[in-house]
């Protein structure tokens, strides 16, 4: 959908039924709420990795 221009989106979304099209923005939504926490949940691993590294470093 992001790949749609605002015209494109708001055709597609007349043309589905009020339900379908509201499906399709919740399932959407969903989509982007999963993405940022998956993108946390990696910073955060990320950053214990790092503190690791960073321990290691100091015990050597």
């Amino acid at each position: 959908m992001s790949d749609l221009d605002g015209k494109a989106q708001v055709k597609l979304f007349n043309k589905l039924p009020k339900r379908g099209a509201f499906l399709l923005l919740d399932a959407i939504e969903h989509q982007d709420s999963l993405e940022m926490q998956e993108m946390e949940e990696a910073h955060e691993k990320v950053v214990v990795i790092l503190n690791d590294l960073q321990n290691q470093a100091s015990l050597q």
